[in-house]
């Protein structure tokens, strides 16, 4: 019987605030605010926090409640401090939520410039944001807050995972279950990183008449595929004009490809053909042509 192997929990997570990294953990503690009110009140406008911690209050009062955390729609407000800027403008400095499920403790305060803000036009300090998930830590909520930063926010690579055992590893390190790659929709760091590999590397033109074959489990990785439903086009004309447009110095081919095309293809491309079925390589993007049913799908081979 194969022995289930159990990933240590996670003791608290830390990133910056913006650019959607809170918007993602009030994804997965909906009794937070929205960020846009946390961002407004930390930028000076307090109506919309204040609201908040007012119904926050009240929710706890009401008779109606008899002490239930089911009851409750808003965190709970443990402590807020305000600042005054130098316009005299009173802004949120720091706050520290408590959510009503699970005691999850989550604060948000100043800490000054990091790094350029982008999520507002006009300077001003960075917020670190610091989820701590208490003493038995946490695998099943953390896990959520993690793939959101790294697949929808562009503070992934400022976010840092402290672990039970006392180690602190960076987000971008974090291997996603597939599951979680599916929502990956190419709005962060991590994402941005990845397609470099793909649209920045010198890349040989690779073309097969079938699936290439990859161990999944062995070599955990991303098959992106881009599927046309027809290719009505002439099968050479479309490798000459690749070699043409793109200077390719090398064109791997399988058999079946090779036997299709070379007789028809000119003598220069012709002298850079290799019939060498390699191996899919970390950025490769892949042709397969499929004569029989006049497919051609494009695949993108990216490793976890």
């Amino acid at each position: 019987m194969k022995k289930e192997i159990k990933q240590m929990k996670i003791k608290s997570i830390k990133t910056l605030f913006g650019e959607r990294s809170f918007k993602q953990i009030q994804n997965v503690f909906s009794s937070l605010p929205y960020e846009e009110d946390i961002a407004n009140a930390i930028h000076g406008d307090m109506e919309e926090f204040l609201q908040y911690v007012e119904n926050s209050k009240k929710e706890r009062n009401s008779p109606e409640s008899n002490g239930s955390f089911y009851y409750y729609d808003y965190s709970e407000v443990q402590q807020y401090r305000t600042s005054v800027n130098e316009d005299g403008k009173e802004f949120l400095s720091e706050v520290t939520f408590i959510t009503p499920t699970s005691d999850r403790v989550i604060t948000i305060k100043e800490i000054g410039v990091v790094r350029k803000n982008a999520f507002y036009s006009e300077p001003c300090n960075d917020y670190e944001i610091i989820i701590d998930f208490g003493e038995d830590g946490s695998s099943y909520a953390a896990n959520e807050v993690i793939c959101g930063l790294k697949t929808k926010s562009f503070n992934d690579e400022y976010t840092e995972i402290q672990w039970m055992d006392g180690r602190t590893t960076s987000a971008l390190d974090y291997k996603m279950a597939t599951l979680d790659k599916l929502s990956l929709r190419r709005s962060s760091y991590t994402a941005i990183n990845q397609y470099d590999k793909v649209i920045n590397r010198n890349r040989s033109f690779v073309i097969f008449s079938a699936m290439p074959q990859v161990d999944l489990l062995s070599y955990p990785c991303e098959l992106l595929v881009d599927q046309m439903n027809e290719f009505k086009g002439d099968l050479v004309v479309f490798i000459e004009n690749q070699y043409y447009e793109k200077y390719y110095r090398e064109i791997f081919v399988d058999r079946d490809i090779f036997d299709l095309i070379v007789d028809k293809v000119e003598e220069q491309i012709k002298n850079v053909l290799t019939i060498v079925p390699r191996e899919l390589e970390d950025g490769d993007s892949v042709l397969v042509y499929i004569k029989e049913e006049s497919r051609m799908m494009g695949i993108t081979y990216i490793k976890d």
